[in-house]
């Protein structure tokens, strides 16, 4: 019985941590991942430094695009990955927030930058290959040059 309510009071202590400590809640988060990634080698890991490569209409002239590289350093913590970057062109800085269901990862992102119309944010949905050195999808986004919802074929490669 003492073992069953010691038991309890940890569960207990262990949200209540969680509810008022943010980094705790991370600590734990990250611990179990570890532990999860030590028990199933299988399970993939995307964190680390990840290069983006899109296209996206050029500034001016949005019927003329290019192609914009990102370098992207992620967090994986359990289900959840976070991350931010930076463009290689008209420097923005973009943050992600996004999760994992088996191969795919699907998110969020908000970018800002140096001036007006470049801040905003957007969508993004990627298949991971099955070496976990790269993943494609589509990001889409709100364009204020077309007034339109814009997408883009994107790659990601672990560097």
């Amino acid at each position: 019985m003492d073992l069953l309510l010691g038991f309890v009071f940890g569960i207990v202590s262990g949200l209540v941590a969680n509810f008022f400590s943010p980094a705790f809640s991370e600590w734990v988060v990250r611990s179990m991942s570890r532990l999860l990634h030590w028990a199933d080698k299988e399970r993939f890991d995307l964190t680390g430094i990840w290069e983006q490569t899109c296209l996206e209409p050029t500034p001016g002239e949005p019927t003329v695009l290019r192609e914009v590289k990102e370098r992207v350093e992620l967090r994986q913590l359990g289900v959840t990955v976070k991350g931010e970057g930076a463009t290689t062109i008209d420097p923005r800085n973009f943050t992600y927030t996004m999760r994992v269901t088996r191969s795919m990862v699907f998110g969020s992102y908000n970018k800002r930058g140096q001036r007006g119309n470049i801040t905003g944010s957007g969508m993004i949905q990627l298949i991971l290959n099955g070496g976990s050195t790269q993943m494609d999808g589509y990001a889409t986004w709100f364009d204020s040059d077309t007034d339109k919802i814009e997408s883009s074929k994107v790659t990601w490669r672990r560097l």
